[in-house]
């Protein structure tokens, strides 16, 4: 990188599936980490858009805080030979009976420290993650290879357990996460800014949003249009039968081919109220997981009105209202297409201290509206707006009844200058003894008489 480049270099990085790599492709990930927090003040920046370390997030172990707590649920379950992690083992015949065995063997063989020795083994002053899995992933290179992948697939499968727990939580750390993209109501199609209310006693405002993650009718069928051919014919528009309301419309793409699949193509469905995704019944859904579901293929003449009244009636209903039941919840956002969010801008930083433990988050969102403003802030549940507003308050009060220095005169005792060139001060006394001052022009240089005599001194 040189000063004043217009466009900032691009890396390739070419790794094997061995999972020794990991600990390389952690070290560079790292690096470009601290690179692009440095440079643009984002962490992500240095991965490009997609914040993943060159398509290999599964193998960046050291970035993260979840790499020491997953080692040590993984040595757990060699040590007991369970899991509860769901893992393909191909190339062990014996399944995980057989990978357990060999993986203590293998452990004990490299001798990697058990993670309840960690405090003794590390120097001081070092960060206990960073010298514990260096350890780990610079030994586990002398296993066997499929002993290698089978370690380095269940660590990764805590690791992503632990993600996704912090993410249900709100309590994953993702710098700044794309409210318009990759927030967790999906893919924004529209972002709206409702209201504004400052926040008494600081420089921070509480933005009302509206976001609407539906797709109408028009934008549906410019997907269809737009889509690449389908080899297998499974794209257009569907039913989904309902036991008790009446079928509902999706839309299928096709969307690419997964190696873990073995080559098989995927698709994308795409609905009018809850935006698009790919998994059907929890699974990646193929050409063979939609021919063996219930949904029908209809013409698009068919699909157009059940697909507009879907969309009108989800901006205000939850989904069990939409299919004419009855829901108890006030608060019920299943299905809804328009939410309301409140997020807090303004000066952040200056408030970072209370604000994180209120909200007891630090991931920032950044949302763009439709008249093209960008917003940075805290997005705030609805039971912590009284909270945070009494908070801020009472600060500002406390503020104003603590003493202020503005507007005070400086109390500095008069300097003693000299008088001006040609003047003298004679100190004398007078009658009442009284010291007076008088001035002379008989000399050109200032000069200092001695100090009278006062009645009474000896």
């Amino acid at each position: 990188h040189r000063s004043n480049q217009l466009h900032p270099p691009s890396f390739t990085c070419i790794v094997t599936d061995l999972a020794g790599e990991a600990r390389f492709v952690s070290a560079v990930t790292k690096r470009l980490t601290q690179l692009g927090a440095m440079t643009r003040g984002d962490r992500h920046s240095g991965l490009g858009a997609s914040g993943d370390a060159f398509g290999f997030g599964r193998m960046d172990l050291m970035s993260g805080p979840y790499g020491l707590p997953a080692l040590a649920k993984l040595k757990a379950d060699v040590a007991r030979k369970q899991t509860d992690i769901p893992m393909r083992l191909p190339n062990w015949p014996g399944g995980w009976d057989e990978f357990s065995q060999q993986a203590l063997a293998s452990m004990e063989m490299s001798q990697v420290p058990a993670v309840e020795d960690a405090e003794k083994t590390l120097t001081p002053g070092k960060n206990a993650k960073g010298t514990e899995l260096k350890k780990f992933l610079n030994r586990i290179l002398g296993m066997p290879c499929r002993v290698q992948q089978g370690i380095f697939e269940l660590l990764a499968g805590h690791v992503e357990r632990l993600e996704d727990s912090d993410r249900r939580d709100g309590l994953l750390d993702r710098g700044v996460v794309s409210l318009n993209h990759s927030s967790r109501f999906g893919r924004l199609q529209k972002v709206e800014e409702l209201s504004s209310e400052p926040m008494p006693g600081a420089n921070l405002a509480l933005r009302r949003l509206s976001l609407d993650r539906g797709i109408d009718w028009e934008a549906s069928q410019r997907l269809l249009e737009n889509a690449p051919a389908d080899e297998d014919g499974m794209q257009g528009f569907y039913m989904r039968p309902l036991d008790s309301a009446e079928p509902e419309p999706l839309l299928v793409l096709r969307r690419r081919r997964l190696a873990r699949e073995g080559g098989v193509g995927t698709y994308t469905l795409i609905y009018p109220h809850v935006g698009s995704t790919g998994a059907l019944d929890g699974h990646a859904c193929t050409a063979a997981r939609l021919r063996s579901s219930t949904f029908y293929s209809v013409p698009v003449e068919e699909a157009a009105p059940a697909w507009q009244k879907q969309y009108a009636s989800s901006a205000s209903l939850c989904v069990h209202k939409q299919r004419g039941r009855s829901c108890g919840n006030a608060e019920c956002r299943a299905g809804l297409r328009c939410l309301e969010e409140t997020m807090l801008t303004g000066q952040i930083l200056a408030h970072w201290d209370v604000l994180t433990g209120l909200l007891r988050q630090t991931s920032l969102n950044r949302c763009v509206l439709d008249s093209g403003t960008v917003l940075v802030g805290f997005l705030v549940p609805k039971d912590i707006i009284p909270l945070m507003k009494e908070n801020f308050k009472q600060r500002a009060e406390m503020l104003q009844r603590a003493p202020s220095f503005e507007g005070r005169e400086a109390r500095v005792p008069p300097r003693r200058r000299p008088a001006r060139a040609g003047a003298v001060l004679d100190i004398s006394d007078d009658e009442n003894g009284s010291p007076v001052l008088s001035s002379s022009s008989e000399s050109e240089a200032p000069r200092w008489l001695p100090a009278p005599s006062w009645p009474g001194q000896a």
